[in-house]
């Protein structure tokens, strides 16, 4: 039992990389606003790096993080694995839409707070799904209101089903 205990907790620390890349992923790409800068050329170089970097960084966080939580919910049955990579899909998607939002400055913080708000109902659902599929009561869907923190702690739940993988 120590090996698939120790696999278990790589996909969870692949998944928490995963998100500190997606935010400071998205960090950079607030930085690279150039209204935060002057017009010169030296500025524009500082523009155009922060925004690759935070392309690049936020691109390769939700590479790593998704392909941890795919394999993650490879054990689920599979009208639960789909249920759950489009509930958290969507959640996500539009969590991150309210972050770099919210980093740019240019809306207002409301706007931000309304896509993550908006993404709550999706984030519960899919959460909801994940739990059921790993074999836990819906009543640890509650887990979507944290958001992808919630998702990583379900993420660390063990599976209790014993369904094989479907390749």
């Amino acid at each position: 039992m120590p090996a698939p205990q120790s696999k278990h907790w790589c996909i969870f620390f692949v998944a928490v990389v995963g998100l500190l890349l997606i935010v400071v992923g998205l960090y950079f790409a607030a930085m690279s606003n150039p209204q935060r800068y002057s017009l010169n050329v030296e500025e524009d170089r500082k523009i155009n790096l922060f925004g690759g970097l935070g392309l690049g960084c936020t691109l390769t966080g939700l590479a790593v993080l998704m392909t941890a939580v795919g394999y993650n919910t490879r054990t689920i049955p599979s009208q639960y694995r789909t249920n759950t990579n489009r509930g958290l899909g969507v959640g996500v998607l539009l969590q991150l839409i309210g972050l770099l939002l919210s980093l740019t400055g240019e809306v207002s913080v409301l706007i931000a707070v309304a896509f993550v708000i908006a993404s709550l109902p999706a984030m519960v659902w899919g959460c909801m799904n994940y739990a059921q599929g790993k074999g836990f009561s819906s009543n640890v869907r509650w887990l979507g209101i944290l958001g992808m923190v919630g998702l990583i702690l379900l993420m660390v739940l063990p599976n209790k089903n014993s369904i094989p993988i479907d390749e």
